[in-house]
């Protein structure tokens, strides 16, 4: 089926459009159904473990089990996860929807594409960051008296500052002006700035690089001590893949490893956490000395 088809089946349908996965690529593909076709469509979340309303958008969230009431649906997998991209498919055959029904991740991005990309600032909008303020405040421990400036990347609210001693210099960087003192250059766009620090510091912001590899490289180049990484892992797997919309997906720790060693600095410490209730991901902390 041709993106044009597919664009006109959603925008012309009058049955009910189920966006399976409620959270950012769900939220995406929500507002670009709106934005192209106002009038009310009966748009409904499903989520094996989000239930209610999705707060962001107001919109039904329903479970897996109540799919029965919309056998007649467009089912579109809103999973940037490969893995669990596959496990949902799996879940709507054997729910008894056909192929025909059902519009999988990469095609929606594909017909979407003069429309559709990930940007960071609709994660910026549709999360609440203040949760990240206690693994950053745990990360910052790894931060000594030795260590006497900070580099921090995609610092947003500067949370880590407050964490920080008032004789350590703070340089913080991001997409957007945050403040005066933000230096800005976006991951994807702009050359990376000639600044460097004892420390890198990068919570919650490699995946938004689509050459990740470059940006680590530029990263150990700029700290002449450590390098500190806070990072979400998606279950389960072992490789790291480019998702469409612009996001990395990192299944494991090992890649990044493996990067930040061909670029002189070792792993010395290793923290992990849950992120959200644990169930799809957790929040891998990583301590990197120069070798």
């Amino acid at each position: 089926m041709g993106e044009n088809s597919i664009l006109e089946r959603l925008w012309n349908s009058s049955g009910p459009i189920v966006l399976f996965g409620a959270s950012v690529a769900g939220r995406k593909i929500r507002g670009l159904l709106k934005k192209h076709n106002p009038a009310p469509q009966h748009i409904v979340f499903c989520d094996n473990y989000k239930h209610g309303v999705e707060p962001i958008t107001n919109t039904a969230i329903i479970s897996p089990n109540e799919l029965c009431n919309y056998k007649d649906a467009i089912i579109c997998i809103c999973i940037m996860s490969p893995a669990l991209h596959e496990e949902v498919r799996t879940q709507l055959v054997n729910f008894g929807f056909s192929s025909n029904q059902i519009i999988e991740y990469p095609v929606l991005a594909e017909a979407f594409k003069e429309n559709y990309e990930l940007l960071w600032s609709d994660m910026e909008d549709s999360y609440d960051w203040t949760q990240n303020q206690p693994w950053i405040a745990e990360m910052s421990k790894w931060i000594d008296d030795d260590d006497h400036s900070v580099i921090d990347y995609g610092a947003g609210a500067c949370y880590l500052k407050q964490c920080l001693r008032s004789d350590v210099t703070y340089i913080s960087t991001d997409y957007i002006a945050r403040s005066d003192e933000t230096v800005v250059f976006d991951y994807n766009k702009d050359p990376f700035p000639n600044i460097c620090a004892d420390v890198g510091f990068m919570a919650f912001s490699l995946q938004s690089a689509i050459d990740w590899e470059s940006l680590l490289a530029h990263v150990c180049r700029a700290s002449n001590r450590k390098v500190i990484i806070g990072n979400a892992i998606m279950f389960p797997g072992s490789e790291t893949l480019i998702l469409v919309g612009g996001q990395t997906n990192f299944y494991s720790d090992a890649p990044i490893i493996q990067t930040m060693e061909k670029n002189g600095f070792v792993l010395q410490e290793k923290k992990i956490a849950k992120w959200g209730d644990g169930s799809i991901s957790e929040l891998a902390m990583l301590l990197f000395a120069k070798c």
